[in-house]
């Protein structure tokens, strides 16, 4: 990601242009693999890269328990724009689930966390989309300010016309995993 950086800064760009081009390099998308309709998305997290990692510094339940995004769209357009309303299973006062879909990256959706109060494992987050929508990818961008915790790891991407996400109204179901190398979102 540096090296990116680095890269884009050594040329001419505006801000505007710059600040694109960076949100871009960080965004991890995943296409699926055939056009799915619905009207609401569900993500299921169900670890997070400290969970996964061997532990090398001090790392409590709270590291390995927590979750954060700064941005997450449909179709790649702003969330927005196309959503109506979201909820999470769990967050904190100073990361609420609406600023991960108001584009912008010092905002985020944290899960709770303090006063020894540590939501454990799956997060979900339901959006619940302005109409049904067609949709063909997905993508998120992660915390991105120090301390940069609560990256995720595997993830269910659910879409249904329901609400409930009850068996017959479930249009899909993906399994995700956070693939850093190629820096997308993979099916596993």
């Amino acid at each position: 990601m540096y090296r990116k950086h680095s890269i884009i800064q050594n040329k001419e760009f505006s801000t505007d242009t710059y600040d694109k081009v960076l949100i871009e390099s960080l965004r991890k998308y995943f296409t699926l693999p055939h056009p799915v309709k619905g009207k609401y998305v569900k993500l299921v997290f169900t670890n997070n890269r400290k969970n996964i990692e061997p532990n090398t510094a001090k790392t409590g339940d709270i590291e390995k328990n927590i979750i954060c995004i700064s941005n997450f769209e449909i179709n790649k357009t702003p969330g927005e724009d196309l959503i109506d309303d979201i909820t999470a299973s769990s967050y904190d006062t100073a990361g609420v689930p609406s600023e991960c879909i108001n584009h912008n990256l010092k905002t985020h959706w944290h899960t709770k966390y303090r006063n020894g109060h540590v939501a454990k494992f799956p997060h979900e987050v339901v959006l619940s989309l302005k109409n049904s929508t067609l949709i063909n990818n997905v993508s998120l961008i992660t915390r991105q300010e120090p301390p940069m915790n609560g990256q995720p790891h595997d993830f269910v991407l659910w879409i249904a016309d329901d609400i409930t996400f009850r068996p017959g109204a479930i249009s899909a179901i993906f399994r995700l995993r956070v693939n850093e190398i190629n820096n997308c979102l993979e099916q596993r």
